[in-house]
């Protein structure tokens, strides 16, 4: 887990309102370790469905409106609580978040540094796909690659999706071909058909061998720069 980028929910209320919500650190960094300044992304997890509740500020304007309250009584109302509610802060959280990222890709970043970045991207996907914890469900496997269709410009989305589906498939302890479930297969062949990349999934598939990839060691200990709105 890296404590330096985050996984942003986009939700959908039934008052209409889309609201990017702060969730958690990521599971899956590409980039691991870096500071908050370094290149990183924070990536958004998006909600199939609507939430069947409104969200927190239309809630309290409802509340507001069946006590009577108008004008300034019922602005004070509803600023005097959302200023305060666990929503806001998760609003500035994520937009800070995605600030930060947004930022630290600004660059200016020389091929060197492009290069070293996608090396450490695939090493990453292989690390991720062989450690077995996170990645040994269909939904950890997707999340992963949520995560890598979402990578900065610059980095080889392309080039990623491909090797993550040789090592999908591929059994690092026992260096041998493993395959995939067909209902793990077809979940992530539908995700990956939505961006309009199934055919680099397929390909990685239907590798005989893993992508050979870079290894880049990742240290140890990571130290945490949580966004100001966060403490």
């Amino acid at each position: 887990m890296c404590r330096n980028c985050s996984v942003i929910t986009q939700a959908n209320f039934s008052c209409g309102h889309q609201l990017h919500l702060w969730r958690e650190w990521s599971s899956f960094c590409l980039f691991y370790p870096h500071q908050n300044t370094d290149f990183h992304q924070a990536t958004i997890a998006y909600e199939t469905y609507a939430r069947k509740s409104k969200c927190y500020e239309c809630e309290l304007r409802k509340r507001a409106n069946e006590e009577g309250l108008k004008g300034p009584i019922k602005y004070d109302y509803v600023r005097s609580r959302y200023d305060k509610s666990r929503e806001l802060n998760q609003k500035n959280w994520a937009k800070e978040s995605f600030e930060l990222a947004k930022k630290s890709q600004a660059g200016p970043l020389d091929e060197a540094r492009i290069e070293a970045l996608n090396d450490k991207a695939k090493s990453q996907v292989k690390f991720y796909l062989g450690q077995g914890t996170k990645t040994n469900t269909k939904f950890g496997k997707a999340n992963l690659l949520k995560t890598i269709l979402q990578v900065p410009e610059g980095i080889d989305r392309r080039a990623l999706i491909t090797v993550f589906g040789s090592y999908a498939v591929w059994d690092q302890k026992q260096n041998v071909w493993k395959g995939l479930p067909t209902e793990d297969r077809g979940y992530l062949l539908a995700i990956a058909r939505r961006a309009g990349v199934a055919r680099l999934l397929e390909e990685g598939f239907a590798a005989k061998t893993p992508v050979q990839v870079k290894d880049v060691p990742v240290p140890t200990k990571q130290t945490t720069t949580k966004p100001a709105s966060a403490n």
